[in-house]
């Protein structure tokens, strides 16, 4: 409908909502209500219990704020909600244990109006709550939970398709940890990439979003699989300790090592050398959760949000050195 009427959707809904306080051209207007009445929309119950809310307040749970792509998202979903005439309160798992369970009590006692989730929850928790108005982001549950997730599939194909573009043959994935859904999905992205161009699958190496879990199991690729050429990493602080770890160990990157990270951001861009990153729309994923919130995004579940993932190639990765493997285990450094 948005794209019909050549607007955004934060437009369309206060069109529909009729917001008082909005001012926009009479013919804007027109095309948004001509739109509205060619696809027979009709405002969902979700919605108009929200315009009619109480509070006028949704809640945000991410798992920790000091990650550039949560405060990324915070950002998305603070702006959107400004647009709706909303109000975003934020909470992150790692500044207290239990924010989610406090939320969710928030929510069950009406001092919210909704709950966006980017704190992992487990199936058993979902299904707890998934009747409530809880939109679960980057992470999917079973219906009728509601989830808005990232391609990250598509992210990994790239990365891979990247590498195997330079040349690389063996090519090792560091993930994040194992119980998050992100995980296990790109996980499964990795190995059914790698198994479509016929190449080696070497063990997937999991560990903390950190850049001391990207130390740690740098160290393991290092030191288990010495034909391994190129690493694609789960996020941009693992990379830095990728990074790190192989400047401690003497390899070179690129020339010993490629690294290609999922995530862009400023950081990947002033290390040494800079990463080349896979960019994730975190704004667009933000924006896209908010609406499912509130009912001005029908479309099937989960929402996968893909638009503007794309490979900046930077100096972390390049053709693999000609020659024997790297020398075997170190220790140390």
């Amino acid at each position: 409908m948005a794209e019909r009427a050549g607007v955004d959707r934060a437009l369309v809904s206060r069109v529909v909502n009729e917001d008082p306080r909005l001012r926009i051209r009479d013919e804007t207007r027109r095309r948004i209500v001509d739109a509205v009445a060619e696809l027979g929309y009709t405002p969902s119950r979700t919605a108009r219990n929200l315009r009619l809310s109480r509070t006028g307040s949704v809640g945000l749970v991410v798992p920790e704020l000091t990650n550039p792509v949560w405060a990324a998202l915070t950002e998305a979903m603070e702006g959107a909600a400004d647009s709706l005439g909303l109000t975003v309160l934020v909470a992150s798992e790692s500044s207290r244990p239990g924010r989610t369970d406090h939320f969710v009590r928030l929510l069950d006692e009406q001092f919210l109006d909704g709950l966006l989730l980017a704190a992992p929850v487990d199936a058993t928790e979902a299904a707890r709550i998934s009747d409530r108005n809880v939109v679960f982001v980057n992470q999917v549950h079973e219906p009728p939970a509601r989830s808005v997730v990232f391609d990250d599939g598509l992210a990994i194909r790239m990365a891979v398709d990247a590498l195997v573009e330079l040349g690389h043959i063996d090519i090792a994935h560091i993930g994040g940890p194992r119980e998050r859904d992100a995980t296990r999905r790109r996980a499964q992205a990795f190995s059914e990439a790698v198994e479509r161009l016929g190449l080696p699958l070497h063990p997937i190496v999991i560990g903390p979003l950190s850049i001391d879990g990207g130390v740690h199991s740098v160290d393991q690729v290092l030191d288990e699989h010495s034909r391994v050429t190129a690493v694609v990493v789960a996020n941009v602080r693992s990379a830095v300790g990728v990074l790190r770890r192989c400047a401690q160990r003497g390899v070179t990157v690129p020339d010993e090592l490629s690294v290609v990270c999922v995530h862009d951001n400023e950081v990947a861009q002033v290390v040494s050398p800079p990463l080349t990153a896979v960019a994730m729309p975190v704004h667009s994923l933000g924006e896209r959760a908010l609406q499912a919130l509130v009912g001005l995004d029908s479309a099937r579940q989960p929402v996968i949000v893909r638009d503007g993932i794309a490979v900046t190639e930077r100096g972390s990765s390049g053709p693999p050195r000609a020659g024997p493997p790297r020398a075997g285990p170190h220790r140390g450094g």
